[in-house]
């Protein structure tokens, strides 16, 4: 008898047979946030590459055209997430003097431009 052997990195572990869950989109989307690959972000979530990278994709399409996002999905901005939005913030204030919250916030995955700026407001106290 011979094994298959499924390309892509997507076998069928107990990985695969947990349900996706509010906490696990918000790592997910935190994860994500912080600039990971998805191979790495499957090695901290018990889910492969492949239905980690399906699910962020599903859920960003629903976003897309949502207002708001869940509370129990966005995640709570990390250290690396805030300094992120500090640098992006001097580097748009240094091209432009101005500073438009809606193109940073194109690099934080479930944020919109209201989003950054709170919280770039308390950061700046």
């Amino acid at each position: 008898m011979s094994s298959i052997t499924v390309s892509s990195g997507d076998t069928h572990s107990p990985k695969t047979n947990i349900h996706w869950t509010d906490k696990l989109d918000s790592e997910l989307f935190k994860l994500k946030e912080e600039g990971l690959r998805w191979a790495l972000i499957a090695k901290r979530l018990p889910k492969t590459e492949i239905a980690c990278r399906k699910r962020y994709s599903r859920l960003k399409k629903k976003m897309q055209g949502a207002k708001t996002v869940k509370k129990e999905i966005q995640p709570k901005w990390s250290t690396i997430t805030e300094n992120r939005l500090k640098e992006l913030v001097k580097l748009d204030i240094r091209a432009k003097k101005i500073i438009n919250w809606e193109i940073i916030a194109e690099n934080f995955p479930c944020r919109d431009g209201d989003d950054c700026m709170e919280k770039y407001l308390l950061l700046k106290g």
